[in-house]
């Protein structure tokens, strides 16, 4: 019976083709099945984990809806309001108290008559003080350069004192354009500045310097260390410092030692470098001549570190003396302005001086000083 035989095989081939395909499907679906099967385990795991952590995690929970809370009401707790009251009072008390020191600088310096108003504001993040008057006027219409120059000294100064940090400070002629007679504040005012910080100066003023060197000897400025220097100029360079004598060093004696050590040198290093010598010989005759004239020819009477006059003294001098030497003595000053280094127009020298040169003039100058001494 072929027909029922092909039926059976047919059938037959149809159910094993069945069996195949879900054989097929299942090897094709085992990686997804696996990855199925893993996080069911994994789940599982973290179950197990989790269950050793109730307390923890309640407490997450329980944090979270706080944080939740509390950001709901972020707006019923803003403290802007009480930051910029805060920053407000301190800036009104900074303000109190850099008016008021102010004030008293500006007293120091004489000049309390001037009504300044001082404005407080930042720009680009930087406090800046601004000054005015009770005027439409600005400052520098009204004012002069002085009265100017002495509200920024005071508003310096006022500043220093609010500065905690006492680093170095450094003036560039503060008396300069100021009234001659507040020149003595402003030396009383920066000396007393220096017992809290190193205060350098710089200055053309040879009042503010016989300011500053009067000062030093009073007992107020005890325990100050006072230094002075000069710019001088030699041959090649400009602008050396030396430190000066002070006035009570500043003795004819100390001058003419050093000279003497400079002539007493080695014959080899006299040979060696006689022209730098001489010249330095020559830095020490000058000042060495000038303490001559003050404290023996005029007795005192006038002094280059002084500005009253000692009539007292006037009687002293011996004027026939001075009548007799004046000339000698001059051209030897002039030859030691000739030669040292702080000469303006070195180009214009016509000879060089030598050490023999610098020993005749001392000698000049020791014969005339022993007629005076006797």
């Amino acid at each position: 019976d072929y027909i029922a035989i092909l039926k059976f095989l047919t059938d037959k081939r149809n159910a094993l083709q069945i069996i195949a395909d879900k054989k097929t499907n299942a090897i094709t679906n085992l990686s997804t099945q696996e990855k199925a099967l893993q996080a069911v385990i994994d789940e599982l795991k973290d179950r197990k984990l989790l269950s050793t952590k109730i307390d923890d995690v309640k407490k997450a929970i329980n944090n979270l809806k706080i944080v939740s809370k509390l950001e709901s009401k972020r707006n019923s707790f803003s403290t802007n309001s009480i930051s910029r009251k805060t920053t407000e009072a301190r800036e009104e008390l900074v303000k109190q108290n850099f008016i008021q020191l102010f004030n008293e600088e500006l007293k120091s310096l004489r000049k309390s008559q001037i009504q300044v108003e001082l404005n407080f504001g930042t720009v680009k993040g930087h406090s800046k003080i601004q000054q005015k008057l009770n005027t439409s006027y600005s400052l520098a219409e009204i004012l002069s350069e002085g009265e100017q120059k002495a509200i920024a000294l005071a508003e310096f100064l006022t500043e220093l004192q609010l500065d905690n940090s006492k680093s170095p400070v450094i003036f560039d002629d503060p008396v300069n354009s100021l009234d001659h007679n507040i020149i003595d504040d402003v030396s009383r005012r920066l000396i007393r500045l220096s017992k809290e910080r190193q205060v350098v100066i710089f200055t053309h003023s040879i009042l503010f310097f016989n300011s500053i060197m009067q000062k030093s000897e009073l007992h107020s400025s005890k325990g100050i260390e006072f230094k002075y220097y000069e710019a001088h100029t030699d041959l090649t360079t400009t602008g050396i410092l030396h430190e000066t004598k002070t006035v009570r060093k500043d003795t004819f004696a100390n001058y003419e030692t050093t000279i003497n050590k400079i002539l007493n040198l080695p014959k080899e290093e006299r040979e060696k470098q006689e022209n730098a010598l001489a010249i330095e010989g020559y830095d020490n005759l000058r000042p060495a001549i000038e303490v001559f004239v003050e404290d023996e020819m005029l007795k005192n009477t006038v002094k280059r570190y002084r500005r009253n006059v000692a009539l007292t003294s006037l009687e002293k001098i011996s004027g026939g003396l001075i009548d007799l030497h004046k000339e000698e003595l001059n051209e030897v000053f002039e030859r030691s302005c000739g030669y040292i280094t702080g000469h303006s127009n070195p180009e214009e020298l016509t000879a060089k001086p030598s050490l023999q040169g610098l020993k005749d003039d001392l000698a000049i100058v020791q014969k005339i000083r022993v007629a005076f001494k006797s």
